[in-house]
Protein backbone atom coordinates (compact mmCIF):
# COMPACT_ATOMS: atom_id res chain seq x y z
CA UNK A 1 0.00 0.00 0.00
CA UNK A 2 1.28 3.46 -0.91
CA UNK A 3 -0.39 6.62 0.39
CA UNK A 4 -0.67 9.35 -2.23
CA UNK A 5 -2.11 12.27 -0.29
CA UNK A 6 -4.48 13.42 2.40
CA UNK A 7 -6.55 16.57 2.66
CA UNK A 8 -9.39 17.85 4.84
CA UNK A 9 -12.96 18.87 3.92
CA UNK A 10 -16.31 19.11 5.60
CA UNK A 11 -18.49 15.99 5.44
CA UNK A 12 -21.16 18.11 3.71
CA UNK A 13 -18.77 18.64 0.76
CA UNK A 14 -19.28 15.07 -0.50
CA UNK A 15 -21.92 14.56 -3.19
CA UNK A 16 -23.47 11.12 -3.22
CA UNK A 17 -25.03 8.72 -0.75
CA UNK A 18 -23.69 6.29 1.81
CA UNK A 19 -25.55 3.08 2.62
CA UNK A 20 -24.63 0.36 5.09
CA UNK A 21 -23.82 -2.95 3.43
CA UNK A 22 -24.38 -4.92 6.62
CA UNK A 23 -25.54 -4.21 10.15
CA UNK A 24 -23.18 -2.28 12.42
CA UNK A 25 -23.21 -3.05 16.14
CA UNK A 26 -21.08 -0.54 18.08
CA UNK A 27 -20.94 -2.87 21.11
CA UNK A 28 -19.08 -5.45 19.00
CA UNK A 29 -16.88 -3.13 16.94
CA UNK A 30 -13.17 -2.78 17.59
CA UNK A 31 -10.76 -0.09 16.38
CA UNK A 32 -9.38 -0.67 12.90
CA UNK A 33 -6.03 -2.44 12.62
CA UNK A 34 -3.15 -0.96 10.62
CA UNK A 35 -2.76 -2.69 7.25
CA UNK A 36 -0.88 -5.96 7.62
CA UNK A 37 -0.41 -5.66 11.42
CA UNK A 38 -2.21 -6.15 14.71
CA UNK A 39 -1.53 -2.54 15.70
CA UNK A 40 -4.48 -0.16 16.09
CA UNK A 41 -4.72 2.17 13.09
CA UNK A 42 -4.37 5.82 14.07
CA UNK A 43 -5.39 8.91 12.12
CA UNK A 44 -4.16 12.18 13.59
CA UNK A 45 -3.13 10.13 16.64
CA UNK A 46 -6.66 8.76 17.24
CA UNK A 47 -8.10 5.26 16.66
CA UNK A 48 -10.70 4.86 13.91
CA UNK A 49 -13.58 2.44 13.28
CA UNK A 50 -14.35 0.98 9.87
CA UNK A 51 -17.94 1.49 8.77
CA UNK A 52 -19.55 -1.13 6.51
CA UNK A 53 -20.86 1.35 3.94
CA UNK A 54 -20.85 1.78 0.21
CA UNK A 55 -20.57 5.12 -1.58
CA UNK A 56 -23.18 5.66 -4.29
CA UNK A 57 -23.20 8.45 -6.86
CA UNK A 58 -24.95 9.04 -10.18
CA UNK A 59 -22.90 6.25 -11.81
CA UNK A 60 -23.57 3.62 -9.14
CA UNK A 61 -21.57 2.06 -6.31
CA UNK A 62 -17.92 3.08 -6.10
CA UNK A 63 -16.01 0.08 -4.69
CA UNK A 64 -12.84 2.15 -4.34
CA UNK A 65 -14.20 4.21 -1.42
CA UNK A 66 -13.76 3.12 2.20
CA UNK A 67 -15.25 4.92 5.20
CA UNK A 68 -13.94 5.10 8.74
CA UNK A 69 -14.93 7.27 11.70
CA UNK A 70 -13.38 8.54 14.91
CA UNK A 71 -16.61 8.28 16.89
CA UNK A 72 -18.58 5.11 16.30
CA UNK A 73 -22.39 5.41 16.47
CA UNK A 74 -23.97 4.92 19.88
CA UNK A 75 -26.82 2.75 18.56
CA UNK A 76 -26.78 -0.25 16.19
CA UNK A 77 -27.44 0.54 12.53
CA UNK A 78 -29.32 -2.05 10.45
CA UNK A 79 -28.08 -3.19 7.06
CA UNK A 80 -29.15 -1.07 4.07
CA UNK A 81 -29.63 2.06 6.17
CA UNK A 82 -28.78 5.36 4.56
CA UNK A 83 -26.20 7.31 6.59
CA UNK A 84 -24.40 10.60 6.22
CA UNK A 85 -20.92 11.51 7.33
CA UNK A 86 -20.61 14.19 10.00
CA UNK A 87 -18.02 16.73 11.05
CA UNK A 88 -14.60 17.17 9.54
CA UNK A 89 -13.63 14.82 6.73
CA UNK A 90 -10.15 13.67 5.82
CA UNK A 91 -9.69 12.21 2.35
CA UNK A 92 -6.73 9.93 1.68
CA UNK A 93 -5.87 8.43 -1.69
CA UNK A 94 -3.79 5.26 -1.81
CA UNK A 95 -2.79 2.53 -4.27
CA UNK A 96 -3.01 -1.22 -3.77
CA UNK A 97 -2.56 -3.78 -6.53
CA UNK A 98 -2.37 -1.02 -9.12
CA UNK A 99 -5.77 0.50 -8.21
CA UNK A 100 -6.43 3.88 -6.62
CA UNK A 101 -8.68 3.80 -3.56
CA UNK A 102 -9.95 6.52 -1.26
CA UNK A 103 -10.45 6.41 2.47
CA UNK A 104 -12.86 8.95 3.92
CA UNK A 105 -12.30 9.53 7.64
CA UNK A 106 -15.16 11.43 9.24
CA UNK A 107 -15.81 12.48 12.79
CA UNK A 108 -18.89 10.23 12.79
CA UNK A 109 -21.99 9.01 10.93
CA UNK A 110 -25.65 9.82 11.34
CA UNK A 111 -28.58 7.68 10.23
CA UNK A 112 -30.70 9.46 7.63
CA UNK A 113 -33.12 6.64 6.89
CA UNK A 114 -33.54 3.06 7.99
CA UNK A 115 -33.83 1.37 4.61
CA UNK A 116 -34.90 -2.06 3.54
CA UNK A 117 -34.00 -1.80 -0.14
CA UNK A 118 -30.73 -0.96 -1.87
CA UNK A 119 -30.25 2.59 -3.08
CA UNK A 120 -29.79 2.67 -6.85
CA UNK A 121 -29.12 5.46 -9.31
CA UNK A 122 -32.30 6.78 -10.96
CA UNK A 123 -31.41 5.30 -14.37
CA UNK A 124 -31.17 1.81 -12.86
CA UNK A 125 -34.66 2.08 -11.39
CA UNK A 126 -36.36 2.75 -14.73
CA UNK A 127 -37.84 -0.23 -16.51
CA UNK A 128 -37.64 -1.04 -20.21
CA UNK A 129 -41.14 0.35 -20.87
Amino acid sequence: MFSLSSFALSATDIDGLFQTTRAFDPARSQPKKAYGTDDVALVDGRPVYTMPVQFIDETGVDTGVNVQVFDKPAQPIPALSRVSLTGALRVSAWVRDGRVHYTLTADGVEVEQLDVTPVAPAHALRGDD
